[in-house]
């Protein structure tokens, strides 16, 4: 039997997944780690898949509240990682410029 949880306890992950998610993203330092917080945090294995997951044993009136949380969330998270990704400094080491013929 799954252990029980209740509609309070998955607010409260989904707040503390999007104030870690928030400083993460902005700590990143490279687009490969906005790719790795990207799937850790959204992938179909990621911590709001897990949080979705157990969504499933509250009761069924419970369920659009955190539903629609976690789609706002998700959605958050997105654009963070995008902003994030656009103000990246450019990285000179990987351009490379085209020869003369």
């Amino acid at each position: 039997m799954s252990a029980t949880i209740t509609l309070q306890q998955l607010t409260d992950q989904l707040q503390a997944l999007e104030a870690e998610a928030a400083a993460a993203i902005g700590a990143a330092a490279d687009p490969a780690e906005l790719e790795q917080l990207r799937v850790d945090l959204l992938g179909k294995k990621g911590r709001l898949s897990g949080v979705l997951g157990a969504m499933g044993r509250l009761p069924g009136e419970e369920r659009p509240r955190v539903g629609q949380r976690a789609n706002v969330l998700k959605e958050q998270v997105q654009s963070l990682l995008g902003e994030r990704l656009h103000h990246l400094p450019v990285s000179y080491t990987h351009l490379t410029l085209p020869t003369k013929a």
